[in-house]
């Protein structure tokens, strides 16, 4: 069985180990119920309003909140009906991602996996 687990890729200089912390998961399991396993199991966007508050972000919360982070968007990069991977964005400011930012952020996920799929 494939372990299920999140690679990363990039990541902005100001995350300051914070990916290295996280041990990502694809799996339904506590540490795949976050917004990036859930995008990357449903090919379904998914948010996390506010860190301090959501229980999915459990795992997470304590070095999330360290770095200022309060909430975040996970976006699948799906291509033919397969989910290639997803990009996330955090924000420093609880419920940042408002309806129409979230569109916007849907049409560049869309982009990229587009862009994905043509150079494999």
């Amino acid at each position: 069985m494939t372990k299920r687990r999140v690679l990363s890729c990039r990541a902005c200089r100001l995350e300051s180990g914070y990916l290295e912390s996280l041990k990502l998961t694809w799996a339904d399991t506590e540490r795949g119920r976050g917004p990036s396993g859930v995008a990357i199991r449903t090919g379904k966007i998914s948010i996390a309003r506010d860190i301090a508050s959501d229980p999915a972000m459990s795992p997470w919360r304590e070095e999330a909140l360290k770095r200022g982070y309060r909430s975040s968007i996970a976006l699948p990069l799906i291509a033919s009906n397969e989910v290639l991977g997803m990009i996330a964005i955090y924000s420093g400011e609880p419920d940042a991602f408002t309806t129409g930012e979230v569109k916007i952020l849907e049409e560049l996920a869309s982009d990229l996996a587009f862009g994905v799929s043509s150079i494999r």
